[in-house]
This record gives structure tokens, C-alpha cells and sequence, in this order.
């Protein structure tokens, strides 16, 4: 692992000369050095420093980001007409991003659709989930529904 920038290769050369020496700075750079494996501590300290920033300022979020990250609900599914069906040897039901019910059968190794009684092959399974685009604009809008019902 690489440093990030020079404040942060100088203080793991200091753990570094800690874990080999046993000498330390500091209580604090003790700490670090007993917490880090020693490879790691190097792989640091040999970053090269040419074109690394003094400092890297820490990300602070607002209340307001922290709540809306992270997920989005799917719709419930109507258990009425999905029903349980371990007896018939299917697992399940599973609701796919696209709102499609399948269950997974385990004596095929695929995925059943009741609605059409077929299987279902992978690439169409694949073809089912949401792209990372449309995923992230699902659970953004989801975010801001819950943070609108917080307030």
C-alpha cells in the first residue's frame, strides 16, 4: 500500500525505524507500530514522494450525506401468489432488481420463472439486475425519501 502523501510516508518511516530499532518517537508512534504488520509499515515507508501532496485534507460529510447513503427497497413481493414451494425442490422466492419473481432450483442449478414456467438462463438473469448507473439513481431517490421522512 502506497502513502497517500508525505506527512503520512513520514510518520510510517517513523514506525517503521520503531518496529526495527525498537526505539520510538513517541507513545503514540509505539501504538501505531504494535497495531501495523511491519510489511505494511514498509510498503509505506518506501513510497517514492516525488508528486505526493503535503497533506490530504479528511472528508467530512454532512448529516444530511450520511443519511442518504447507501440503499433503496425493493417492493414487497405479494406472498400470496408466490408462494413457498421448498417441497417442490425450488428456493426461494427472490425478487430481481427488475421486479421479476424467480426461484432457484437446485436439481437444475438454474433459475425458474413461474409466471412464464421456464428457466432461466444466465445471460437473461444477468440482463434482469439494474445497471450500477440506474442502481445508484434508485437508491438516491430512496435516500431521499427516508431523510424527508426523518425531519
Amino acid at each position: 500500500m502506497p502513502s497517500k502523501s508525505k506527512s503520512q510516508r513520514r510518520l510510517m518511516g517513523m514506525v517503521h525505524a520503531c518496529q526495527k530499532s525498537g526505539k520510538c518517537a513517541s507513545d503514540k508512534i509505539s501504538e501505531i507500530a504494535d497495531s501495523i504488520k511491519a510489511s505494511d509499515a514498509t510498503d509505506f515507508a518506501e513510497t517514492k514522494h516525488k508528486n505526493l501532496p503535503n497533506k490530504i485534507k479528511a472528508e467530512s460529510i454532512t448529516f444530511r450525506e450520511y443519511m442518504l447513503e447507501g440503499y433503496y427497497e425493493k417492493p414487497d413481493l405479494d406472498r400470496e401468489r408466490y408462494i413457498n414451494r421448498e417441497h417442490e425442490g425450488l428456493e426461494g422466492p427472490y425478487r430481481q432488481d427488475n421486479g421479476k419473481v424467480l426461484y432457484y432450483d437446485t436439481k437444475e442449478g438454474k433459475y425458474y420463472d413461474p409466471d412464464s414456467d421456464f428457466y432461466v438462463s444466465n445471460d437473461d438473469l444477468a440482463a434482469m439486475q439494474h445497471s450500477q448507473e440506474k442502481r445508484n439513481e434508485l437508491m438516491q431517490q430512496q435516500r431521499e425519501r427516508d431523510f424527508e421522512r426523518r425531519r
